[in-house]
């Protein structure tokens, strides 16, 4: 978005004003000798808050320019699936409306292993463990899964602008998907 805040129509300026900017303007934003905002092409990298002023002999004046971008829209999480009838994997892919003003640089896929196991005086205990990846893919195949474990996913997009919202979840387990697959082989994690 941007927001020009000036309204000086009515200051009678001679020379014409010539400003001093900072930071420095990139090429893609101007400032003409008659006040005037002149933009093209811009990018997240131009985000930024401005601070314009000119100074002659009717006085200062100063002007801000606030150039935001947009985060990602929030990305859809599909529902997760072994890649094969032997459980190699766990594959997950999501989808998301990217566009010109809302651009994707890469996703941050977690997960939450929850499992029983022992603690150290041998009494069952629910574990759970936090894991993610950055990825520029919008799938990804978890080879090294946990049996007896269930596993919750989501998904964020992010660019220079900052995060997505966090995608819907999805759950697997799965020793309940292997058994759907008919399948003994179990991994050990």
């Amino acid at each position: 978005t941007l927001n020009w805040m000036t309204n000086y129509s009515d200051i009678l300026v001679f020379p014409p004003l010539q400003y001093q900017c900072s930071p420095r303007f990139s090429q893609r934003i101007m400032i003409t000798t008659e006040g005037y905002l002149e933009t093209t092409g811009l990018l997240l990298s131009d985000a930024n808050t401005y601070r314009c002023t000119s100074t002659n002999l009717t006085g200062t004046i100063v002007l801000r320019l606030n150039v935001t971008g947009y985060v990602p829209n929030q990305p859809v999480l599909n529902v997760p699936v072994f890649t094969n009838d032997r459980g190699e994997a766990i594959h997950l892919n999501w989808t998301i409306e990217e566009s010109i003003i809302r651009p994707v640089d890469y996703y941050i896929l977690s997960w939450r292993i929850e499992r029983e196991g022992d603690d150290e005086e041998g009494s069952r205990r629910r574990q759970n463990r936090e894991n993610n990846i950055q990825t520029t893919d919008k799938s990804y195949n978890l080879t090294d899964y946990e049996s007896e474990a269930v596993y919750t996913f989501r998904v964020v997009a992010e660019n220079n602008a900052g995060r997505s919202q966090i995608s819907n979840e999805r759950t697997f387990d799965v020793d309940e998907e292997l058994q759907a697959l008919g399948t003994e082989r179990k991994r050990s994690g």
